[in-house]
C-alpha cells in the first residue's frame, strides 16, 4: 500500500468537506445555538403546551365564582286523553304543547373551596412556568455538550492530521536513508504502522464529530443534512480566573435556578390542596332563579299572548350539609398530606443533587485549570524534544525506535492538552448556564 497516496487522499477529502461546510453555512456561535433552543427545540415547545393548559385551568377556576345560565325549550304533541300543561286539567282531545325555561344559579358559600382552587391554579401555573424554564436550561445544557464535543473532536482531527504529516515526513526520511543504504528496509515498517494508527485515529475522531453534529441538529430541530460550521468560543475569555466558591454559587442558584423555584411552588401547591380537601367538610349553599312559560294548542288566545300570560318566575336556595361519606373526605385529606410530604422530599432531593453537581463542577473546574497549565508546559517540552530527536535522527545519532517513542509521547501530550482545554471551557460555560441561563 502506498501511504503517500493514502495521506494525500485523506487530507484532500478533509479539505473538501471543510470547504463545502463553509460555503453551505456561515459560522454558528454558541450563543446563536442557545437562541435557537427557544425557537426550534421540540422539548421546549412541548413544555409550553403544559403551560397553556395551566392557563386554561386558571381561567376555568376563576369563572367558577360566576353565576351560570342555561336555557331550554321543548315541543310535544299528545293524542287522546291527557293533561293540558297550561291548565293542569284532563282533556279528551289531541293537543300540542310548547315550553321555554331560563335558569341561573350562583355559589353563595363553598367553604372557601373555590377561592382556594383559584390559588392552587395560580400556583400550578407558576410551577409549570418554572418547569418550562428548567426545560430550556436542560436543553441548553445538552446543546452546550454537543457543541463543545463537536469542537473538541474537530480539534482532535486537526491533531491527528498533524501527526499524520509528521509520520509521513519521518517515513520519507527513512526512505531516503534506505535508498542511501544507511538504514535497513525494515525500518520503514514502524513508520508505516504509525501512519496507519494516525489515520485510524482521524477516522474515529471524524465519526465522533459527526455524531455530535447529529445530536446538535436533533436538539435544535435542524435539517439532518444541514452543514455545521461551529465557531469556537473565546477560550481565554471563557476560562479567565474567577473566584468561585461553593457558597456564593449556591446562593445565586437558590435565587435563580428554575428547578428549585418550581419545587418550592409545588410545596405551596400541596399545602393549598390540603386546605381544599379540608374545606369539603363544610356545608355548601347555592342560590338560583328561573323563568319559564308555555303554550298549548287548546288555549283560546294567540301564541305570544299565551306565552306572556303563562310567564312564571321562581327563586330558591339549596343547602348541602355533609354528614357521613364513608370516610372519603378524610381519605382525600390524608392523600393530600402525603402529597405534601412527597413534594418536600422531592425538593430536598433535588437540592442535594444540585449541591453535589455544583461541588463536582467547581472541583473539576479547578482541576481542569491546573491540568491545562501542566499540559501546555508538557507539550512545549515534548515538542522541543521531538524537534531535537528529528535532527539527531537525521544525523544518525538516535535510532528509529527512539524517534518513534518521542513522537508518541508528543502525540499523547497534544491530546491531553486538547482534552484539558475543552474540559475547562465546558465546565466554565456550564456554571454560567446554571447561574443565569446564559453564555458569557
Amino acid at each position: 500500500m502506498n501511504w503517500n497516496e493514502v495521506l494525500k487522499g485523506t487530507l484532500y477529502a478533509g479539505m473538501m468537506m471543510l470547504a463545502l461546510t463553509v460555503r453551505g453555512q456561515e459560522s454558528l456561535t454558541i450563543q446563536q445555538c442557545m437562541d435557537l433552543v427557544e425557537k426550534q427545540s421540540l422539548a421546549v415547545q412541548a413544555s409550553t403546551f403544559d403551560l397553556h393548559r395551566a392557563e386554561i385551568n386558571l381561567r376555568e377556576s376563576k369563572q367558577a365564582l360566576l353565576p351560570d345560565l342555561s336555557a331550554d325549550g321543548q315541543f310535544s304533541y299528545s293524542f287522546g286523553r291527557t293533561i293540558d300543561p297550561t291548565t293542569n286539567l284532563f282533556e279528551s282531545q289531541n293537543l300540542g304543547f310548547n315550553s321555554f325555561n331560563l335558569r341561573s344559579s350562583v355559589p353563595v358559600f363553598q367553604g372557601g373551596q373555590l377561592r382556594r382552587e383559584i390559588i392552587a391554579a395560580q400556583q400550578s401555573l407558576a410551577a409549570l412556568d418554572l418547569r418550562s424554564q428548567e426545560t430550556r436550561l436542560n436543553t441548553r445544557m445538552d446543546v452546550l455538550l454537543a457543541y463543545i464535543t463537536h469542537l473538541f473532536e474537530a480539534e482532535r482531527i486537526k491533531n491527528a492530521e498533524g501527526q499524520m504529516a509528521i509520520s509521513q515526513h519521518q517515513l520519507d526520511q527513512v526512505d531516503e536513508r534506505i535508498k542511501a543504504e544507511v538504514a535497513p528496509a525494515v525500518d520503514r515498517l514502524q513508520w508505516q504502522a504509525q501512519l496507519a494508527r494516525n489515520t485510524q485515529d482521524r477516522i474515529q475522531r471524524l465519526n465522533a464529530m459527526e455524531n455530535a453534529g447529529h445530536q446538535l441538529r436533533n436538539l435544535l430541530n435542524l435539517d439532518p443534512e444541514a452543514p455545521l460550521n461551529l465557531q469556537e468560543p473565546d477560550v481565554l475569555g471563557a476560562v479567565a480566573e474567577e473566584a468561585y466558591s461553593f457558597s456564593s454559587v449556591m446562593q445565586r442558584l437558590l435565587k435563580s435556578h428554575p428547578g428549585l423555584q418550581a419545587d418550592a411552588q409545588n410545596v405551596l401547591l400541596a399545602e393549598t390542596n390540603i386546605s381544599i380537601a379540608e374545606s369539603r367538610y363544610l356545608p355548601t349553599l347555592y342560590a338560583g332563579a328561573s323563568v319559564n312559560t308555555n303554550y298549548s294548542t287548546l288555549g283560546s288566545t294567540s301564541y305570544f299572548e299565551q306565552l306572556n300570560q303563562n310567564l312564571g318566575l321562581g327563586v330558591g336556595v339549596a343547602l348541602n350539609v355533609p354528614i357521613y361519606d364513608r370516610g372519603s373526605r378524610r381519605a382525600e385529606v390524608h392523600r393530600q398530606e402525603n402529597a405534601l410530604n412527597l413534594a418536600r422530599n422531592t425538593q430536598e432531593q433535588n437540592l442535594n443533587r444540585l449541591q453535589q453537581q455544583v461541588q463536582q463542577l467547581l472541583t473539576d473546574l479547578r482541576s481542569a485549570r491546573e491540568e491545562m497549565t501542566a499540559a501546555q508546559s508538557n507539550v512545549e517540552y515534548l515538542k522541543t524534544t521531538l524537534d531535537n530527536m528529528q535532527q539527531r535522527f537525521g544525523l544518525g545519532i538516535v535510532n528509529n525506535y527512539e524517534l518513534l517513542d518521542a513522537q508518541n509521547q508528543y502525540e499523547q501530550a497534544v491530546n491531553t492538552l486538547t482534552i484539558a482545554k475543552f474540559d475547562l471551557l465546558y465546565r466554565r460555560l456550564v456554571i454560567n448556564l446554571l447561574e443565569d441561563g446564559t453564555i458569557k
